[in-house]
């Protein structure tokens, strides 16, 4: 009896079995070759300055929830650059592949961005694509700004970085952008064979530079010596280069030298110091002033040149630190008799005599312009978008122009201020700039 009811319950337990195997399901899923794990953003076209078609490429798959198209620019808005992102559209539907532009941001460098989004808000992929908005503001690294009135072009040098960027000042033309690929001094024009067609560029690594200012392109070179080269001033066919130089002697005292353009040969030395800031006294054959860059207190010197470039004078300041000097902040009187310099704008005789700083206490220019007369001096202030007019040499400030950013270099074209004007004033950075002019 026993034995039966065991094969029963073994029998009840087989048959049990069978119809569990029986209902396992398998299924076999296929992969979605219409997708990618990975999203490419390009610029399919461009229909216009400010209209353009973009387009990427399906990623879809099983958790698919959207497409989102972002656009990141920087705009001017209330007086300065400010960053703006948005969020352009969103797409539901795996097979949206395209978006079409048509209301571009006033931006040089607009950034698109898509990202295909799953269920899971933790994961997404993208790709972004930028496109370079013509005609809008121009961007450039400088800290120094070569004017050429008679062609109506600044070349905005970037010292640290070697960059040379051409523009048409009078229409905010972007003309051409160079790099040399060494830190450079101050720069000059000049002209050689009889038209205005030379920029002289001297290197840290003791060359002058001589680009063509048509092409932004090199047409020759000079070894100056010495393991850097301050600045260069041209006139008539003379170049004075103050260098780092100590073959002469073994002494700074001959660092500056004054070159024949067109035999390229050295035609006399002179100096107190090496790597100095030169500036040529206008209406003067030829007075140079020197600015020490690598000394404290900061010197100051003034030499005088035959016509032949044979030194003649040199003249060491009787002051030796006890009022301010600086190689980066300098410019002229129209008729030679004085110079400014300094952030203090203090304002010195042709006879290297100091009169008074400009600045009141407190306030700090960048750059300085002085009209014809001599009774009127630009100034370019530090801190607020402004230009004083200070009267000479009363000191006192007659008015001051609003500028729509800071302003950071000077010059004068007839009888217009030109100003140039940027967001922030870095030498190695590009920033947005603009050319804001106003009538004397």
């Amino acid at each position: 009896m026993n034995r039966v009811i065991y094969c029963a319950i073994a029998v009840a337990l087989f048959i049990s079995s069978c119809k569990k195997e029986t209902q396992t399901e398998y299924r076999i899923v296929h992969p979605d070759t219409t997708s990618s794990t990975s999203i490419t953003l390009s610029i399919e076209k461009v229909i216009n300055d400010s209209t353009i078609t973009l387009k990427w490429n399906k990623t879809g798959g099983p958790r698919f929830k959207q497409y989102m198209l972002a656009r990141m620019s920087t705009t001017f808005q209330n007086g300065s650059f400010i960053n703006n992102y948005t969020t352009l559209k969103t797409f539901s539907n795996p097979d949206s592949l395209s978006f079409t532009e048509k209301s571009m941001p006033f931006a040089p460098d607009i950034q698109y961005t898509v990202y295909s989004q799953t269920d899971s808000v933790q994961y997404s992929i993208y790709s972004s694509v930028t496109y370079h908005r013509p005609n809008t503001y121009i961007t450039a690294a400088f800290s120094d700004i070569v004017p050429d009135i008679q062609h109506k072009v600044m070349y905005m040098i970037s010292r640290e970085s070697g960059t040379v960027t051409a523009v048409d000042y009078a229409n905010y033309k972007l003309i051409k952008t160079v790099n040399v690929g060494n830190v450079l001094g101050y720069s000059a024009l000049g002209s050689y064979n009889g038209t205005n067609n030379e920029l002289y560029l001297p290197t840290a690594d003791g060359w002058l530079y001589i680009y063509d200012t048509a092409t932004l392109t090199l047409k020759d070179k000079i070894y100056v010596q010495g393991p850097e080269v301050g600045s260069v001033v041209a006139a008539d066919g003379l170049l004075f280069v103050s260098s780092s130089d100590m073959s002469y002697d073994g002494f700074y005292d001959n660092a500056v030298k004054i070159y024949d353009r067109k035999t390229k040969k050295v035609l006399g030395i002179t100096g107190v110091w090496d790597y100095t800031r030169l500036m040529l006294l206008p209406n003067s054959k030829y007075k140079l002033i020197d600015i020490t860059f690598n000394l404290a207190p900061t010197d100051l010197n003034l030499y005088t040149i035959s016509a032949d470039g044979k030194p003649l004078t040199k003249t060491p300041d009787s002051y030796h630190g006890d009022h301010a000097l600086s190689g980066n902040i300098l410019s002229a009187f129209p008729d030679g008799s004085h110079f400014i310099t300094a952030a203090s704008g203090a304002v010195y005789t042709k006879d290297l005599l100091y009169e008074k700083d400009m600045a009141r206490p407190g306030s700090a220019y960048t750059d300085f312009a002085v009209n014809n007369a001599g009774n009127i001096i630009y100034a370019a202030s530090a801190n607020t978008a402004q230009v004083d007019l200070i009267s000479y040499p009363s000191g006192t400030i007659l008015k001051s122009l609003k500028t729509k950013l800071y302003p950071a270099k000077l010059f004068i074209d007839g009888n217009q201020l030109i100003c140039i004007t940027a967001d922030r004033y870095h030498g190695t950075n590009n920033y947005a700039f603009f050319v804001e002019k106003f009538n004397l």
